[in-house]
């Protein structure tokens, strides 16, 4: 494994929440991702409990409701409900 390799991994993280519309979710994301020449957002998408993160899978970006995050795993850690939306508001 590169070291470049190395990196990457160490920030990839999955998720699983209830979406707007009620189905649940799990997504694979990053969060130290820099957009290359996107416009800036008008809004603090945390303001909105919003969490704006990379999806690794899609490969394009994606809003997370902070407010239904109900499993996180980071480094093969799995926490679940509130401390789960709270390392997740902490990425």
């Amino acid at each position: 494994m590169t070291t470049q390799q190395a990196k990457t991994k160490r920030h990839q993280y999955v998720a699983r929440f209830i979406k707007k519309d009620g189905t649940v979710r799990a997504i694979r994301f990053r969060t130290d991702v820099k957009s290359e020449g996107e416009g800036q957002l008008s809004y603090n998408p945390i303001d909105k409990g919003l969490k704006l993160v990379w999806d690794s899978d899609a490969k394009g970006w994606r809003m997370v409701n902070i407010y239904t995050v109900y499993e996180l795993t980071i480094k093969g850690k799995t926490y679940l409900n509130e401390t789960a939306k709270q390392k997740f508001i902490e990425l």
